[in-house]
């Protein structure tokens, strides 16, 4: 019995894991996408680089209809901060036409210690 539930829980861990790894691949996919949109402006999106803990979970969405740079910028940051948690942070770069967007999280919240997570995308716009 005791084996079984330290499997469950291991399966519940791993799952959630995968599923903040699919979160974070959305999320960096999201935002080069809308730099490939605006090509011209796509270097104001490294402002969309944020350090952990300074993006809320709970902070307020755009108003609908926002489609400034600034607003997609700002959904964007809360957006990763509700899927990836409040210790999520975002770095965005970009150079002679490539972006890089690494994203990291504390996957093991529970530890005090953990290393933060990272998932590191490079595309070309």
């Amino acid at each position: 019995l005791l084996g079984f539930a330290l499997t469950q829980t291991m399966s519940v861990r791993f799952a959630t894991g995968a599923n903040q790894r699919t979160q974070a691949t959305n999320l960096a996919y999201d935002l080069i996408d809308q730099m490939r949109a605006n090509r011209l402006l796509a270097m104001q999106y490294q402002s969309a680089s944020f350090a952990a803990g300074a993006v809320s979970p709970t902070c307020r969405r755009p108003a609908p209809g926002a489609t400034t740079i600034a607003a997609n910028i700002s959904r964007w940051q809360c957006q990763a901060a509700r899927a990836l948690g409040p210790d999520a942070a975002a770095n965005v770069q970009v150079n002679d036409g490539v972006v890089i967007v690494r994203i990291s999280w504390r996957e093991e919240r529970w530890r005090a210690n953990a290393q933060p997570t990272s998932f590191v995308t490079r595309s070309r716009l």
